[in-house]
């Protein structure tokens, strides 16, 4: 299924890890990509107050799952999809998922060519997974519906 936009607003994404979550966001017009932080896990209520705290125009939340290289559901996936489900109980927005394999190793390495030591990579890795979100709904509008 291809990406559809909610309508104009923010797209929150969320790298989902067992310690860590990692905040990106949208611009309102849903073209640029960037990282907005991450939230060390304390529990459901810290969570959600972590993911509510960066809910501000949000009209979508996007939250990664872990893949395996050849497509195949990662061991954390059931988790990722159980706090998804979490997710789309306690927000007023959709929630989707998205396959976010290679994105880590994609914020690493940008980090590194722009001379950034990598240390908490998190919030890189949701902008990467967000920017390539926003770049398929983008490619997948009909031509006369893109904005110039």
């Amino acid at each position: 299924m291809r990406p559809t936009s909610p309508g104009p607003g923010r797209v929150l994404a969320v790298d989902w890890g067992e310690r860590y979550l990692g905040f990106a966001v949208s611009d309102e017009g849903q073209c640029l990509a960037r990282p907005l932080g991450v939230h060390r896990r304390a529990g459901p209520a810290s969570d959600l107050a972590a993911v509510k705290a960066r809910m501000d125009g949000v009209v979508e939340v996007l939250v990664g799952l872990p893949r395996r290289t050849d497509g195949r559901p990662g061991p954390s996936e059931a988790k990722a999809l159980e706090f998804t489900r979490w997710l789309q109980d306690s927000v007023a927005c959709p929630v989707n998922t998205c396959d976010e394999w290679l994105t880590t190793v994609i914020a690493q390495q940008r980090m590194a060519s722009a001379g950034r030591v990598p240390g908490r990579v998190d919030a890189q890795a949701a902008a990467v997974l967000l920017q390539g979100y926003l770049d398929r709904r983008v490619g997948s509008m009909p031509r006369n519906q893109r904005e110039n």
